[in-house]
């Protein structure tokens, strides 16, 4: 008697490590596809967090069948009951398959069959392995043989979907079915077919209505421009003498190293904008009322921790005033001056709308203005129409433009605070966002000038336009080659009330940090580095 109570002792202490093995697998899973969904996807770092991900995962497949060894058989990788597992799919599809039909036929709505995703079917393949060999089983290990299960699986595999509420439903659906299935009959190439005509069919009919082009995890998009290259801004000291304010290129450990130079590279001054903060910055120079002459505005960069705070300082780097943009986190932010205030928005953190700032110089909000979705990504970029009333008076005009995402157009929207009316700018016809600054077309005549955003071999195409929007003139200026867009800024640097334009080399890895000046005739006047 004592040694069957010794046995099943051992037994029951194997089964309770088993289901402590199990438990583990799978927690390790979620944390592994939710980490990388919700997290990891927009850290700089994203590549390897991914790789993380698949080898992580891989490493518990591996664990997972070390430790329980199931035979192939048991994991479905088998032929010999392949005709019993579709026969037994058959009702189930049908139940699916002839409502949908009914709904097609109903509805007259048109599935796009022009590409077909078959490649999707080696991608169903590794996914029924995971659902049937490690969440089910695992659950399996737990829970028993039983519907409860079935559930956990399918709850567990639908979850990985959200916040899709279309997605997790379908998901849903699908993995009881096919959890159920396999329980019955364990073939692992017949629920792969299942999930592969099924997901196609879902994909055709629901891809771009309903399930937001099968989006899943933290929703937004990764914003990817890091580098060299340099930003510009331009101003007038306290003698009306103009300067050039750069900063590095952003990325990971990029110093927020503001330098002020004459037109024709002459060195002033340097000091560290943010001794605390990697990602460079950005900045803006104006004047703000602290005194004869412009001042220095920059904010952090885009680091996924660096908070949208802006400083101010004199042009010998004294820091005149701080204060913090409230209601956001990370990405930094950034900056314009126009009409004596500061122009905020948020760094560009996925699924931020358009929200513009104003304050004045020693951080008192002005005016805000909440836009939401006006059809960029990642927040917006802001300057005011040049010589518009002030912003507190009827009419002022705010040009907003998008920020280094590939999504992004080059457009202008144009918000008339008053009538809060949009219009749009059609500019250089580009991806990737914008850069834009104001510019001086004579004693009475001001416009704009636009330069592309950090895309990879986009050449620096520059456009003019007036006030209203009209085009005057464009060219292609010198660049690097491959070139990778343009910063932009613009400066009197002859004083005939015509401004030059102040050219940065776009951020992209490895690009140099060549500043050129060069006048709305093409011609170069100065080129330097600034770094």
């Amino acid at each position: 008697m004592a040694r069957s109570r010794e046995k099943t002792s051992s037994k029951g202490q194997t089964k309770a490590l088993d289901r402590i093995v199990a438990v583990g697998l799978l927690l390790s899973s979620v944390v592994l596809v939710l980490g990388y969904l919700w997290w990891g996807r927009f850290e700089y770092y994203r590549s390897f967090y991914l790789a993380a991900a698949y080898v992580g995962s891989g490493v518990i497949l591996l664990v997972n069948q070390l430790y329980f060894r199931e035979s192939l058989k048991q994991q479905g990788l088998r032929l010999d009951n392949l005709g019993a597992a579709l026969r037994e799919s058959l009702v189930p599809h049908l139940l699916i398959l002839l409502p949908l039909g009914g709904w097609l036929l109903v509805s007259g709505a048109k599935p796009d069959l022009g590409e077909l995703p078959f490649e999707y079917l080696p991608w169903a393949f590794l996914q029924q392995y995971v659902l049937q060999n490690l969440v089910r089983s695992r659950f399996q290990t737990i829970l028993g043989g039983s519907v409860l299960t079935v559930l956990s699986s399918a709850v567990l595999f639908a979850g990985f979907h959200l916040p899709n509420a279309g997605l997790v439903v379908f998901t849903f659906a699908g993995s009881l079915i096919w959890c159920a299935l396999f329980q019955r009959v364990p073939n692992l190439l017949s629920v792969s077919l299942s999930h592969a005509l099924l997901g196609i069919i879902v994909v055709v009919l629901f891809k771009f209505n309903g399930l937001n082009q099968l989006e899943v995890g933290k929703g937004g998009i990764a914003y990817t421009t890091f580098g060299g290259g340099v930003i510009v801004a331009g101003g007038y000291d306290a003698d009306g003498e103009p300067f050039v304010a750069t900063l590095p290129g952003q990325d990971r450990s990029s110093p927020s190293l503001v330098r002020l130079f004459r037109p024709d590279g002459t060195f002033l001054k340097e000091w560290l904008g943010f001794e605390e903060y990697g990602f460079s910055g950005n900045l803006a120079a104006g004047d703000i009322g602290f005194g004869p002459g412009d001042e220095i505005v920059i904010a952090p960069g885009p680091g996924t921790r660096n908070p949208p705070l802006v400083r101010v300082f004199s042009l010998s780097g004294e820091r005149l005033s701080q204060f913090r943009l409230e209601g956001f986190d990370g990405y930094g932010a950034f900056v314009a001056v126009s009409e004596g205030t500061i122009l905020v928005t948020p760094g560009p953190g996925p699924g931020r709308g358009a929200s513009v700032f104003e304050f004045r110089a020693d951080g008192t909000l002005v005016n805000q203005w909440l836009l939401g979705d006006i059809g960029f990504h990642n927040s917006v970029r802001v300057q005011r129409i040049p010589g518009s009333p002030d912003s507190n008076l009827p009419g002022a005009r705010l040009l907003l433009f998008a920020n280094f995402l590939s999504v992004n157009s080059s457009v202008v929207k144009v918000y008339d605070t008053a009538s809060r009316a949009f219009s749009t700018w059609d500019t250089i016809g580009s991806a990737f966002g914008l850069n834009l600054a104001p510019l001086q077309l004579g004693p009475y005549a001001k416009g704009i000038v636009t330069a592309p955003g950090a895309a990879p071999g986009h050449s620096a195409h520059i456009m003019v336009l007036d006030r209203e929007g009209n085009q005057l003139s464009q060219f292609f200026a010198d660049a690097e080659d491959p070139p990778c867009g343009c910063s932009i800024a613009s400066l009197d640097v002859d004083g005939d009330q015509v401004d030059e334009l102040v050219l940065g080399e776009g951020i992209c890895p490895e690009q140099p940090p060549t500043v050129r000046v060069v006048d709305l005739d093409q011609n170069i006047l100065a080129e330097w580095e600034a770094y």
